[in-house]
């Protein structure tokens, strides 16, 4: 099963332009990983998540490794924000998170009993 990624319907920015928001460990700002991150994330809107996408297959399988993190925009340093922000076409405050990484959704678990045939 391939899992399909469809960035079309939300607002995106290419990896290549926002490294210097890694590592996300290093980030003076309070940071939510994991199942903290995923749980906000059903809470928000989806345009006011910026969600970092892969502009290359090595950024690819790097954002693929990295969990899903939510980097609050407000907390993020003046300098960081400005440079996110000479990216975008539409102002930073727009926005509430950025999203760096993802989930992986798996098909359903089955057994090879399953198969046979």
């Amino acid at each position: 099963m391939r899992i399909k990624h469809n960035w079309s319907n939300r607002p995106t920015v290419p990896h290549g332009e926002v490294t210097s928001l890694f590592p996300v460990d290093e980030l003076p700002c309070s940071v939510l990983q994991n199942r903290d991150a995923q749980l906000q994330l059903e809470q928000l809107a989806p345009e006011s998540v910026l969600t970092v996408t892969p502009d290359g297959m090595a950024s690819g399988y790097f954002l693929a490794q990295h969990p899903l993190s939510l980097v609050p925009v407000g907390e993020l340093p003046d300098d960081q924000r400005e440079a996110l922000e000479a990216t975008l076409d539409d102002p930073l405050s727009a926005y509430n998170y950025v999203r760096l990484g993802g989930t992986v959704a798996s098909g359903q678990n089955r057994s090879l009993a399953e198969f046979q045939s």
